[in-house]
């Protein structure tokens, strides 16, 4: 059977009901039919051994092609063409007819690679596109009766039209999409811009279009016709540039994936100079990232030059918008980075210029930041020649500084860097004053932190680890800092997994477990709807059962010496109902979230980890009851009874953890799970897939250390003695931290 698979929760919206069959079907009817019911076998996962075999045996695209071809061949291609067009007129065929199931294609694209029909086929799928386009205006989006919106099926024409293996004539093809391009919706247009590279070939572009009757009476009449319909591609791109804004960033887009020759690679670069003047700011980064990859020699400085004026006019003529004018920067300071010769150009007329430009500064800065090396070197020689030398004034500063400064959002290191650099050249000091004191009071006065706050993460890490490293040492020491510790609890989200947790060990450390804001922060993060929060809170909340454990074990060193049979401690049975409590709570937090549960399970396994291996007796009592708390669920959930070759087989469905997880992952733990019992033979589980591993690899890792019973690290808690001799779980080393 052929082996397609549709998700089931698709099913019912976008697959045909049950076809009437017509009678007698031959050639494409009949290959269709039975294709359609291949499909429809596999998608309702119910495999009838009575099954007629069909003519889809094969699990590869190529004997599909054979099938198609051998059921084709039965008929000629205008009665295939007829038959064709009278499935087509249903939306609901069309539909099926080019979607993909699984890894398999679709059974529009194995027609599209018969030539016979290609290009009749193709002139019959442009037509059902312009009838949905006009559909898809006035359309509201939502599916009717298992067919869905008309956008959506001139995607899917579109997507088969652009990944079409071979395209016998494509000159034909281009025409067509080219001089209807005007009467589809916007977003089809966009669509088609994508489109034209993958059909225009580079050996197109070998004749000029004023050649075109020469051309015609020349003997290859199709390779002529080709290149005429390459050069018309690159002409209605070009128009398309100059007239419609909102397609601007496509067609660039589409002129770079074309490989022209230089001699119309030059006159596209000259169009595209003439609109820069009238471009937005949101189109510029297209527009300069394509005359920086196609500059030449000879046009260099004149590029150069449009784009160092146009773009500073447009910029300064622009309210501030800080991702825009970032982006293009960045376009720009990289495009040069990759074209040495470019950049050296550039260095040439920045040095010789006598009048500067906004971009000129703003580029030195970004070349600056990104460059190494002489690259750097050479940034800064200029940068501050030219303000010695008066070329760049006040009033460019002024501009490149001030109302524009969060375009150099990302390389304010450098601005300061190159303002220093100026204080210090005996001509410059005034102006690297003058550029501080507007680089000062712009950040003061910026309203979003990002652009004044900076966090470097070696710095963070650095800064936590000394403060966990006070606390340790003498905790009351940082008492009195608590408050303005606390604050780091405003800028949690921005920290990596393990710089929280090293944050709420400092906190919890400090303020201690009972502390009244910690616990309330961190309960109300364990429970918010964001995952993101809900994780620190599991965080917080494991940290303060460390805190506890941190507050017992230095009360047992104090008590070093004394039996605490005799002096007691009643303090201990509270700390123990205190850990369980909390433990429940994580795991309600977690409810049925895979995800977070994994999470939980990692962080629990982290925290054995730091516990020390259990050497202190408080350790020992909370392996205990986190023993008490998952043993069993492995031995009762997921390990009696296993049986490798049962699990391959598909059993062990059942749910488990409150339908959270199945059974049957529980052979997908590891790559090998090995269990040794007391006259019971071994097996080992098998996974092919690294995501159960995800999933499940902490809570594995986590019983691990409570089953390892032999080991004089951990203390077996009562009721699981008969593990002692049952039972040894090794780990394997691919879950090995």
């Amino acid at each position: 059977m052929l082996q397609v698979l549709f998700p089931r929760k698709f099913k019912h919206r976008f697959m045909m009901s049950k076809k009437r069959k017509r009678a007698n079907a031959t050639g494409v009817i009949a290959a269709w039919e039975t294709f359609w019911d291949a499909m429809e076998d596999e998608a309702a996962e119910a495999p009838d051994t009575d099954h007629r075999i069909s003519i889809f045996k094969a699990e590869t695209r190529e004997d599909d092609f054979i099938a198609v071809e051998r059921a084709l061949s039965l008929q000629p291609p205008d009665a295939t063409l007829r038959d064709l067009e009278m499935l087509l007129a249903d939306p609901l065929e069309l539909q099926s007819m080019l979607t993909s199931f699984s890894e398999k294609d679709s059974f529009m694209r194995i027609l599209l690679r018969h030539e016979s029909i290609q290009t009749p086929l193709l002139n019959l799928l442009l037509e059902h596109l312009s009838e949905f386009a006009q559909k898809a205006v006035d359309e509201t989006g939502t599916i009717v009766g298992g067919l869905m919106p008309s956008s959506g099926i001139c995607s899917l024409i579109l997507r088969h039209i652009r990944w079409m293996e071979c395209v016998y004539e494509p000159s034909a093809l281009t025409e067509h999409l080219l001089t209807t391009l005007n009467t589809y919706p916007m977003f089809l247009q966009k669509d088609i811009l994508h489109i034209l590279p993958e059909l225009v070939a580079d050996n197109d572009f070998q004749v000029r279009p004023t050649y075109r009757y020469t051309c015609l009476m020349s003997t290859s009449f199709e390779s002529c016709l080709s290149q005429i319909h390459a050069h018309l591609a690159v002409d209605t791109l070009l128009e398309t540039i100059s007239s419609e804004n909102e397609l601007v960033v496509p067609a660039i887009e589409a002129l770079s994936n074309f490989n022209m020759p230089v001699d119309i690679s030059d006159d596209v670069t000259r169009c595209i100079l003439g609109r820069l003047t009238s471009s937005s700011l949101q189109d510029m980064p297209g527009l300069v990232r394509f005359l920086v990859q196609t500059a030449t020699d000879a046009n260099a400085v004149e590029t150069l030059d449009a784009i160092r004026d146009k773009v500073s006019e447009c910029i300064l003529q622009t309210a501030a918008a800080s991702n825009d004018e970032a982006f293009l920067l960045q376009q720009f300071v990289h495009g040069l980075g990759f074209r040495s010769d470019l950049l050296a150009c550039f260095f040439k007329l920045v040095a010789t210029s006598t009048a500067a430009s906004l971009l000129d500064v703003w580029t030195l800065v970004g070349l600056h930041s990104s460059q190494s090396g002489p690259g750097k070197a050479k940034a800064a020689a200029v940068f501050v020649k030219n303000v010695a030398n008066g070329v760049f004034t006040k009033e460019v500063l002024h501009g490149a500084l001030a109302a524009h400064l969060g375009g150099l959002t990302p390389y304010l290191n450098s601005v300061v860097h190159l303002a220093g650099a100026a204080l210090q050249a005996p001509d410059a000091v005034a102006m690297g004053q003058f550029m501080l004191t507007i680089v000062f009071n712009q950040l003061a006065t910026a309203r979003d932190d990002h652009v004044y706050e900076y966090q470097i993460q070696s710095t963070v890490d650095g800064a936590l680890d000394t403060l966990l490293a006070l606390s340790s040492h003498d905790r009351h020491s940082l008492d009195k800092f608590l408050s303005l510790l606390k604050h780091l609890l405003d800028c949690i989200e921005r920290f990596s997994v393990d710089q929280c947790r090293r944050v709420y060990q400092l906190l919890f450390r400090v303020g201690g477990s009972t502390d009244p804001d910690l616990c309330i922060t961190v309960r109300k993060q364990l429970y918010h709807q964001d995952n993101l929060y809900r994780t620190r809170g599991m965080l917080g909340y494991i940290c303060c059962l460390e805190a506890d454990l941190y507050d017992e074990n230095n009360t047992i060193n104090s008590m070093d010496g004394l039996d605490e049979s005799e002096c007691g401690n009643p303090g201990r049975d509270q700390l123990e109902k205190r850990m369980r409590d909390r433990l429940d709570i994580l795991r309600d937090a977690c409810r049925k979230q895979a995800t977070a549960l994994s999470f939980m399970y990692a962080e629990l396994n982290h925290l054995v980890h730091r516990m020390g291996c259990g050497h202190a007796s408080s350790s020992s009592h909370m392996l205990a009851i986190l023993d008490e708390k998952y043993s069993d669920v492995l031995m009762q959930e997921f390990l009696p009874g296993f049986d490798a070759r049962s699990h391959q087989q598909g059993a062990y469905k059942r749910p488990v953890f409150n339908d959270t997880f199945r059974c049957d992952q529980s052979g997908m733990l590891c790559p090998g799970v090995l269990i040794n019992a007391n006259g019971m033979s071994s097996f080992w589980g098998s996974v092919d897939t690294p995501v159960a591993m995800t999933e499940y690899a902490a809570f594995v890792k986590l019983l691990g250390y409570l089953m390892d019973t032999d080991s004089p690290k951990n203390t077996p808690s009562p009721g699981h003695s008969s593990w002692s001799g049952a039972f040894n779980v090794w780990l394997l080393p691919t879950l090995a931290p």
